[in-house]
């Protein structure tokens, strides 16, 4: 689970766990910047510097505001029904639930939550590792009651900082259903022509360009 937290200037950072100094056992805090910051993504502080009151009129310099973490297949039920009204397709909702216990993507992906500082799931995606260097996004989906609110962004841009931490190389497909204006702000473009394979959904990748050898028959296998 990792934490996420919000600067008291707005930003919005994703902890990783803390760390000790070599020399003097100092404690610092480990964590990423979850926006385009020209600096660098991967941020350390001192531990009591992190938690201090170091905000506008000695508030907090880091506030927590939720957490993500990767979810177990046997924990799909809570977030299933949040596509429902998208994905639905005239099933009812246990029809809709049950079917993916049979889905491809479903049981080959990690979905990954975020759970609001009640602890409660307000967001999850789903992702689908097909190379080293290449991860497929899908099923991206909030709680009905919860949208509108920057979760399913928070979470978008956490799961991307978390798998490019792991393999700076990492690059990103998916395929969207609502335009690319929604994508573009994480920096996914729209692919070329030769992957355009569904007429109802737009093929986006973030990453390195041209894909790789053997990348491009992902587009048409992803559904």
């Amino acid at each position: 689970m990792w934490t996420l937290y919000q600067h008291h200037k707005g930003m919005h950072y994703l902890h990783l766990g803390q760390c000790l100094h070599s020399e003097s056992s100092e404690p610092f805090e480990s964590y990423l910047a979850l926006y385009d910051n020209p600096r660098g993504s991967l941020w350390v502080r001192p531990s009591g510097m992190f938690h201090d009151n170091g905000g506008p009129r000695g508030s907090k310099r880091f506030v927590p505001i939720g957490s993500i973490r990767k979810l177990s297949f046997e924990e799909s039920h809570q977030v299933l029904p949040f596509g429902f009204d998208a994905w639905g397709q005239g099933k009812s909702l246990n029809e809709f639930v049950n079917s993916y216990e049979t889905n491809k993507n479903h049981l080959r992906g990690q979905r990954f939550v975020l759970e609001n500082s009640d602890g409660e799931p307000v967001s999850t995606l789903n992702t689908l590792r097909f190379r080293d260097h290449l991860t497929g996004f899908a099923w991206l989906a909030t709680n009905p009651d919860k949208r509108k609110s920057g979760y399913a962004t928070m979470l978008m841009h956490g799961v991307i900082a978390l798998l490019q931490n792991e393999n700076p190389e990492m690059n990103f497909i998916l395929h969207s259903e609502i335009g690319v204006r929604y994508y573009e702000r994480f920096g996914f473009e729209k692919a070329p022509v030769e992957h355009q394979h569904f007429e109802k959904s737009v093929a986006m990748y973030l990453g390195g360009a041209p894909l790789k050898d053997g990348d491009e028959r992902v587009f048409k296998e992803f559904f």
